[in-house]
């Protein structure tokens, strides 16, 4: 048995009875009755203590639980268990419930009620209580689980890089890519990038969107934030190729020029009058003259001033207002033009004296001419219809010639170039950073206003102004993209822009040694090799041209390149969104 312990207890009443009663043999029994419910009453096992300690043991309270979960994950059943201390204590038997479910939206089920579920992830606060754990009554410990989904890594981020055309953006997103496998933890558009090698693009890095402006390759990384663990990124590195836009052909020649001919200026002619829809006109060396309709093939002009005198075409251009436009030609002391680009007249035509015509341009509203007098000092004659009341007027400050007149910037030799004021005929001294070079040709490219300008010439020096910028920025040699690289000591003969959209404009330039490059912003440039253009390597380029082949969206937009050895090559421009 048991031990049994003995409660105090208060038994005046006994001796009140003591004193009232007389003790005698017939109050015997009585008195025996007393006495054995005071042994009851003495002597109590201890089971039916308030049931705290079993029989024949001593009672020990609980102190602790240990061991509890922590955290589990969510629609996986957690069976909740614990160590309850001490050891030894008289009552272990945990009983299990929710306190707190936040939005995890938690269950208990079983037998025992022990196994838990959660629907989401969150916190859920847990309560295990033991009954009687305490001599006062039931232990309580509450704990908190944290439920969060089953973690799936990352394994690949599946990305074929397009490339882009030079110049033209590329816009990257949290979706740009695809991650593996598809239920991942981080999520199907958790990707983020970045530009960690630009390479000799050029490029540009800014949040989402790639910028280039050279021919290259871009090395970019693609990230997931706890991608691999939580707390631990997943990278893959991508190539991203940036590639010309034009993919060069060889015109069809016809009867119009032969391999003999050298072929020193083109003209795009966007207004022709005529029903053969002419839109290319160029000319040679020699006065030959021939048009094409869309600079794929050419066929030859009938006799022009040119070719009746044998003198050489330096410069075909468009000019005229609205549906007026015409095509204007000089050369030696010549001008000539047409309305439809086919018929050249004699009668559309006037001579100079002593004055080697090497370019032509429209500046506003006047029409302008200009090259050199005697081989002394540059020469200029404007007039205000482009066919008569020409008015001769010295430009001492560019020496020797006036080689091109570019969108009212005048370039020439010795390194000076000048710009045209707002009064006809009225130019000023605009100093460059080409120390003394021979200045060819000039061009412009960008959507600023004013936009970016561009002059280069001999040694194949570049000088680039940025658009309100009153600076020329001459391109070093033995930078990333430099001239030396793209035309080496070749002179930069000739400079076109063409534009298909707000991000697809480039400038084309071309020289000596059949050498080309393009640029979308006039400081950046991309060589193109002789292999690519077609062109070879003996060939001189003298002459560029761009427009579209026929008018509504379904024409092509095309560079025309023209040079020595009867060169003529052409490219398309995409569209590039």
């Amino acid at each position: 048995m048991g031990k049994l312990y003995r409660h105090r207890l208060r038994l005046g009443f006994l001796k009140k009875i003591s004193m009232k009663t007389t003790i005698g043999f017939k109050h015997f029994g009585f008195l025996a009755l007393i006495a054995a419910m005071v042994s009851l009453l003495l002597f109590v096992p201890a089971a039916c203590n308030n049931g705290t300690t079993p029989p024949g043991g001593t009672f020990t309270a609980v102190n602790t639980i240990t061991g509890l979960p922590e955290t589990g994950t969510t629609n996986v059943p957690l069976t909740l268990s614990g160590t309850v201390g001490p050891a030894n204590a008289t009552h272990k038997t945990i009983v299990w419930s929710i306190i707190d479910g936040g939005y995890s939206n938690p269950t208990l089920s079983g037998a025992g009620m022990n196994i838990l579920t959660a629907t989401w992830e969150g916190n859920v606060t847990i309560r295990a209580t033991i009954v009687n754990g305490t001599a006062e009554g039931d232990y309580t410990q509450d704990f908190v689980i944290v439920f969060s989904d089953l973690f799936i890594p990352v394994t690949d981020i599946i990305y074929d890089p397009p490339g882009a055309f030079v110049g033209s953006p590329t816009f990257f997103s949290g979706g740009t890519g695809t991650v593996v496998p598809p239920n991942a933890s981080a999520g199907p558009y958790s990707i983020s990038w970045s530009m960690i090698d630009p390479g000799t693009t050029g490029a540009i890095w800014s949040p989402g969107m790639l910028r280039n402006t050279a021919v290259g390759t871009v090395k970019l990384r693609a990230t997931i934030a706890n991608g691999s663990a939580v707390g631990v990124p997943f990278t893959k590195d991508f190539d991203f190729k940036i590639k010309s836009p034009l993919v060069w052909k060889k015109a069809n020649l016809n009867t119009a020029f032969t391999t003999s001919d050298t072929i020193t200026s083109i003209a795009y002619f966007s207004n022709p009058i005529n029903s053969s829809n002419i839109r290319f006109v160029a000319g040679t060396m020699t006065g030959k003259m021939a048009y094409s309709t869309d600079g794929s093939s050419w066929w030859p002009l009938s006799t022009t001033v040119f070719s009746q005198n044998g003198t050489r075409v330096y410069d075909i251009r468009e000019a005229g207002q609205g549906g007026s436009r015409k095509l204007y030609a000089v050369g030696q002391n010549t001008i000539a033009w047409s309305d439809d680009g086919i018929n050249w007249p004699p009668g559309n035509s006037l001579s100079f004296t002593d004055f080697n015509i090497k370019t032509f341009s429209q500046v506003d509203n006047h029409y302008y001419v200009a090259g050199q007098n005697g081989g002394v000092a540059g020469n200029m004659a404007f007039s205000a219809t482009g066919t008569s009341g020409w008015t001769r007027t010295g430009v001492s400050i560019i020496t020797g010639s006036i080689e091109k007149i570019h969108d009212g910037m005048a370039v020439g030799l010795n390194g000076y170039n000048a710009f045209a004021a707002a009064t006809a005929g009225s130019w000023s001294l605009w100093p460059t950073e080409l120390g003394g070079s021979h200045i060819y040709c000039a061009g412009e490219v960008g959507l600023s206003n004013p936009r970016n300008r561009v002059i280069a010439g001999a040694d194949g020096k570049i000088a680039y102004r940025g658009g309100t910028s009153s600076t020329w920025i001459n391109i070093p040699a033995g930078t990333v993209n430099n001239t030396t690289s793209t035309f080496g000591t070749s002179f930069i003969q000739a400079m076109e822009e063409g534009v298909r959209s707000d991000y697809n404009r480039y400038l084309l330039a071309g020289g000596s040694g059949g050498k080309m490059a393009l640029s979308p912003d006039g400081q950046h440039w991309s060589v193109i090799s002789n292999e690519e253009s077609q062109v070879s390597s003996t060939t001189t380029i003298y002459g560029i041209a761009y427009g579209a082949t026929g008018p509504g969206s379904a024409s092509l937009h095309r560079f025309v390149v023209v040079g020595s050895n009867g060169t003529i090559v052409y490219a398309d421009l995409p569209v590039i969104e």
